[in-house]
């Protein structure tokens, strides 16, 4: 698979950003990465116009991924999210769910993506 586009990943997990970074960029994406989504209004703030996609974790402390969303969303309103959860048996539809392999993950972006471009 190869893709393209800068992607906003938020996750509190050192070790699961690094990788979930290191997957995406295996697939031709450019990634920025935020462990705390305080960080990712600051990185997004200063890469707006490129970031094509976030992909963030539900939960996450002083702040969730759907706040997160909203945040962001108010800056720019028709960027799409992509949410992750390790919980297994909370999350809603549609959410990537951890831990996951790379196909799951490129399959989930690209899904996240057609979607927008389809509306």
């Amino acid at each position: 698979m190869q893709a393209g586009g800068t992607i906003l990943v938020v996750e509190d997990n050192a070790g699961i950003l690094e990788l979930t970074a290191r997957m995406l960029r295996l697939a031709g994406y450019t990634v920025l990465e935020a462990n705390h989504p305080v960080d990712a209004l600051t990185i997004f703030d200063q890469h707006a116009a490129e970031i094509v996609l976030v992909l963030t974790d539900v939960r996450m402390p002083r702040m969730n991924g759907q706040d997160l969303a909203l945040k962001l969303r108010a800056r720019k309103p028709e960027l799409p999210f992509l949410f992750m959860s390790g919980d297994k048996e909370g999350s809603p539809p549609g959410v990537l769910l951890k831990p996951f392999r790379m196909p799951q993950l490129w399959d989930a972006v690209a899904n996240a993506l057609k979607a927008t471009a389809a509306v």
